[in-house]
């Protein structure tokens, strides 16, 4: 997969791509909108390592079956905001969200109990952060 450089929103769906084909994306260093919909990526985990997403902003993932996701305390450092909808598989956020000064707010809907628990948790790292808010929508 290629895209432009200079590219600053991206959004895929059902393109079916392997999570680690998604490498190819978190080197795209203008990219400050990711839209990761229904069946876009295909498999159980995700790693983003060390540098990746490095001007994200916005991460949008719904409907994946993506089951566990790693993230590197030193990636996405501009992340504002998640949003995690109808991943029914998911277990749990990354830890990683609850040391990032930047981000301000993680919205879940449609996830199973181990997400959401996990989004509390990020708050609780989060408490020193007076911008930064969870929403949780349990339908």
């Amino acid at each position: 997969m290629m895209f432009p450089q200079r590219l600053k929103e991206l959004t895929l769906s059902s393109c079916g791509f392997s999570w680690d084909e998604i490498s190819t994306i978190d080197t795209l260093h203008n990219l400050e909108v990711l839209n990761i919909l229904f069946g876009a990526f295909t498999g159980r985990k995700w790693t983003v390592g060390a540098g990746g997403f490095l001007n994200l902003r916005l991460l949008k993932m719904e409907h994946s079956s993506i089951k566990h996701w790693n993230m590197s305390v030193d990636s996405c450092p501009c992340m504002e905001k998640l949003v995690v909808r109808w991943c029914h598989k998911l277990e749990e956020n990354p830890t990683s969200f609850g040391s990032m000064p930047s981000l301000q707010k993680i919205e879940v809907r449609g996830c199973c109990p181990s997400t959401r628990k996990s989004v509390v948790n990020i708050r609780n790292m989060q408490r020193d952060n007076s911008d930064f808010r969870v929403i949780i929508y349990l339908n």
